[in-house]
């Protein structure tokens, strides 16, 4: 029997007052991240193991030393890494007849002309009119990825290399030329979120609340 497959989406629509709420979640930050985050961390718990007595090496042996360090190491990493992805919590817009409100601000949808996906390093990677068409302009985060071995001449450039791709594929934002100035709608979203909800977002503008 063929089993059907539920698509998942990082946002959930509310329809209330004459208006949609967005309610949207960030990308967490994953492994990537960790390792340099690890890689940080075991730097400067080698730095303070310096500091250490010998006699306190002595009385672990190497074998216990190694690992009370790992697991502090192992340990400040991951309650760091669920710390950050505690910061990136869920967001939520509204989309209007008349207006499109972020956070306590309210845009008027009239003086809205362009839609865009962004990207740290890509710039503009999608791009809509009000009308609701869009255009790829970009070549999406595979045009920006950089191998980390590339630049692993020293373990501290590798680990950087790492922690900024790991960050660049969260770092998606949906935005929206408001007169002459962009405005952040959605921020902290992968390739792929990304262009789900703008591709929604667009949607949702071409109709009536």
């Amino acid at each position: 029997m063929e089993q059907a497959i539920n698509a998942q989406y990082n946002f959930r629509i509310r329809q209330a007052h004459d208006a949609y709420h967005i309610t949207y979640s960030k990308d967490k930050f994953g492994k990537g991240l960790g390792c340099g985050i690890f890689f940080i961390v075991t730097l400067l718990s080698l730095a303070f193991s310096s500091l250490l007595s010998r006699s306190f090496f002595n009385a672990l042996g190497i074998n216990g030393a190694l690992i009370i360090w790992f697991i502090v190491a192992l340990g400040l990493t991951i309650l760091i890494l669920k710390l950050i992805n505690r910061i990136r919590a869920d967001k939520t817009f509204v989309i209007s007849q008349n207006h499109i409100g972020v956070g306590n601000k309210k845009y008027t949808r009239k003086d809205i002309q362009k839609f865009y996906i962004t990207h740290p390093k890509n710039g503009v990677y999608r791009t809509a009119d009000t009308s609701g068409g869009f255009i790829i302009v970009g070549k999406g985060i595979g045009a920006v990825a950089v191998g980390a071995a590339s630049v692993a001449s020293s373990g501290g450039r590798a680990a950087s290399e790492i922690m900024n791709q790991a960050i660049h594929k969260a770092s998606f934002k949906i935005e929206f030329l408001y007169g002459n100035k962009k405005v952040p709608l959605a921020t902290g979203l992968s390739e792929n979120n990304a262009i789900v909800l703008f591709d929604k977002i667009t949607e949702l503008l071409s109709q009536k609340a």
